[in-house]
């Protein structure tokens, strides 16, 4: 894996707080905390899910194709369950 690479991912998720990078010592998880919105947290999860669909190389379009897909698969699944 290209170090530039990592070092990217580092950048982001310390931007988004998830991590909090100790040089020397290495990087730490934040917990999260109760005073926290969910939609704050739902739209972090969401931030990083599509951080990694581009650091895995999609592009934009095959992105939104693919969230796309997705929710037209929960939509049908939704409404078989009911």
């Amino acid at each position: 894996m290209n170090l530039n690479t990592v070092a990217f991912a580092y950048r982001k998720l310390q931007a988004e707080g998830l991590i909090r990078v100790r040089h020397g010592s290495g990087a730490v998880v934040i917990s999260q905390t109760t005073h926290e919105k969910p939609d704050d947290r739902l739209r972090a999860q969401l931030r990083t899910a599509l951080t990694q669909l581009i650091l895995a190389g999609l592009k934009q379009p095959e992105i939104k194709a693919m969230i796309n897909e997705a929710l037209e698969e929960l939509s049908r699944e939704t409404k078989k369950a009911s």
